[in-house]
């Protein structure tokens, strides 16, 4: 396996976890922790993985290496059951590249937090950190324009259990990744005129209704989706127009979304 291997397989809709564990104490070197070519993978993607471990003077568990923290994503596709005990943390950390939108903050450090750098002599200690508070992320998501997914982790104790809020968490960070949650597909698309005539090109002004069924997976079966905010966008090379779609209150389309628009 190698980043080129790894590349083509999320291309072509494979979903990827990539984890590394914590540097051990006197550990200096971060290929020790993590492969060169699976952090060239997640530089690739605009993640990169610190070079030590994180620390924490303020919040922290036994030492400031295994720091505290409950800054999760509000998401319910991805994180539906936040756990209520602060993760227990030490491994590394993540930076994410600014103002990447297919990239997701899911766990993130706390402001006290910083990547410690290994003192290997007393010039060290002028090193500056690679990241500083807030802008360390410890769990990031991505979900591709094709649909697939990876997350990166910065430290495999999450997934050991020996800590039950690490673990729960693992658990359901990995289930999104792995699409067995948060999934959508939609099936039974119509649009037409409303009045039908011998012309089947839209012209502007036109007024058309649509209608589509969108699923969503949970756990082992495809069910109705359900929200308040599913948009219909119809676009005719500038113009668009942008508005709700909603449910059909027909017993035997209950679950379809329909709209009816004026073409821009």
């Amino acid at each position: 396996i190698n980043a080129e291997y790894m590349g083509d397989f999320v291309d072509n809709g494979g979903n990827v976890v990539v984890i590394s564990r914590p540097l051990a104490q006197g550990e200096g070197d971060p290929e020790t922790a993590l492969p060169e070519y699976l952090r060239g993978v997640a530089i690739d993607c605009g993640v990169t993985f610190t070079d030590s471990n994180i620390v924490d003077a303020f919040h922290h568990q036994s030492n400031a290496t295994v720091l505290l923290t409950k800054d999760f994503i509000k998401s319910q596709p991805i994180l539906p059951s936040p756990p209520s005990q602060p993760i227990q943390w030490h491994g590394l950390g993540l930076l994410m590249e600014k103002h990447n939108p297919l990239l997701i903050p899911i766990l993130t450090a706390q402001p006290t937090a910083f990547t410690a750098p290994v003192m290997d002599d007393e010039d060290d200690a002028d090193v500056i950190p690679q990241g500083i508070g807030q802008n360390i992320n410890l769990i990031v998501g991505l979900q591709t324009r094709i649909g697939s997914r990876m997350l990166f982790v910065g430290s495999t104790d999450l997934f050991t259990g020996a800590v039950p809020q690490n673990l729960d968490l693992a658990k359901q960070v990995t289930k999104w990744s792995l699409q067995y949650r948060g999934m959508l597909r939609f099936s039974n698309v119509h649009h037409q005129k409303k009045v039908v005539d011998e012309k089947t090109v839209y012209r502007i002004r036109d007024t058309l209704s649509y209608s589509v069924v969108i699923e969503e997976f949970v756990e082992t079966q495809w069910v109705p989706y359900q929200a308040p905010d599913i948009q219909l966008e119809f676009t005719m090379i500038d113009a668009y127009v942008r508005q709700p779609l909603q449910y059909n209150t027909q017993k035997k389309k209950r679950w379809h979304l329909f709209a009816r628009v004026s073409s821009p």
